[in-house]
């Protein structure tokens, strides 16, 4: 089975996340960047990738630290979908406050009340 960006792989015997890949350039929490081929990893839970379009409000989940150590926005608010772009060492992503996200780690606000 094949695995997508977001995805939980095993690798070296430990549950990382798929970050990034590009050629044989392959990016996993935990380890960083290592010299291995797609096929080689074994899918240990697939990521299902939140259903959105421009203009929907998101929050960002909470991830891992080491993960979010990548990004500068903050955790504690609503934002909105200003862009969404599929890319080949990404995946999917999505800009909300002038940073890019992939998309496994925002959910969309589903339920709110206006007061």
């Amino acid at each position: 089975m094949s695995v997508k960006m977001g995805d939980m792989v095993i690798y070296n015997g430990r549950t990382v996340r798929l970050m990034t890949h590009r050629d044989s350039a392959t990016r996993l929490t935990h380890f960083g960047i290592v010299d291995c081929n797609l096929d080689d990893l074994i899918l240990a839970k697939s990521t299902i990738l939140p259903n959105l379009k421009e203009g929907d409000l998101v929050i960002v989940d909470d991830i891992p630290q080491e993960e979010k150590d990548n990004y500068i926005t903050r955790w504690d608010r609503y934002y909105k979908v200003d862009m969404i772009m599929k890319t080949d060492y990404h995946g999917l992503v999505v800009k909300i406050d002038n940073e890019w996200f992939s998309a496994y780690h925002v959910l969309p606000v589903t339920g709110y009340d206006m007061i």
